[in-house]
């Protein structure tokens, strides 16, 4: 299967070194500081069951082919930092396929700044691909510091919109009185102390991306406009 899998990859584009023995493979790391490590061996023996805990590679997503996992055996290899396991004899396209999502999600990963190999960390970096390539209001949840600007920045990049800006603002932090004019903007004249024409975060964000953080603490007369403008896509200074 390795031979096969190896020409598989490489005729996707990626470039790909074979290591044998698995004794020989910290040394080709280093050398060739690779995306993925696929490791064929019997993962099941002692010498080889930690191997990647050993090592600690860093940045380095590591995919085992064991010849039987069982949920405990499982468990343990992914303790020990393996990223994907497949039980042989695994179809070698599943296989292919698998590495495939690996590295996608390592690009997600370096686009949007969220790391780990959870299951909930994969499924936000699965919603954020799925949600980029529509042009759509997106509500973001999640407590305080919790990375919901980073999952925005992530939507952004991988959206038809990355060259465009990206605009950032923390309702919270902006006062009552100036928040409808950082907004929505304002024409000179338009009250007292409008002494020049100011365009407001919705228009400095035209075609590209506008993030709301906090939204929840604007005055309910402010969130009225921001729903109509949501809603309509129009606003009026």
């Amino acid at each position: 299967m390795a031979v096969r899998l190896n020409a598989m990859l490489e005729r996707s584009g990626l470039q790909t070194t074979l290591v044998s023995p698995l004794d020989d493979l910290s040394s080709a790391v280093d050398r060739a500081h690779p995306d993925v490590i696929i490791i064929t061996a019997r993962l099941l023996e002692s010498s080889h069951l930690d191997v990647v805990r050993e090592q600690q590679w860093a940045g380095v997503s590591v995919v085992g082919l064991a010849d039987v996992v069982d949920p405990a055996i499982h468990d343990r290899l992914r303790a020990s930092g393996y990223t994907e396991v497949y039980a042989k004899p695994a179809d070698v396209e599943d296989v292919f396929a698998g590495i495939l999502r690996v590295l996608d999600r390592r690009r997600l990963t370096q686009l949007t700044g969220l790391y780990g190999e959870s299951e909930p960390i994969r499924e936000v970096l699965v919603k954020i691909e799925q949600i980029a390539p529509v042009s759509s209001t997106v509500l973001i949840e999640g407590e305080s510091g919790t990375g919901k600007e980073l999952v925005a920045r992530g939507i952004h990049q991988l959206s038809p919109r990355r060259n465009k800006p990206f605009i950032a603002v923390n309702i919270g932090a902006l006062p009552e009185t100036l928040l409808e004019s950082e907004l929505f903007g304002h024409e000179k004249g338009a009250f007292t102390g409008a002494t020049e024409r100011r365009i407001g975060r919705f228009e400095l964000a035209h075609t590209g991306t506008l993030f709301l953080d906090e939204i929840g603490e604007a005055p309910l007369s402010t969130q009225v406009k921001l729903l109509r403008f949501l809603e309509q896509r129009e606003l009026m200074r």
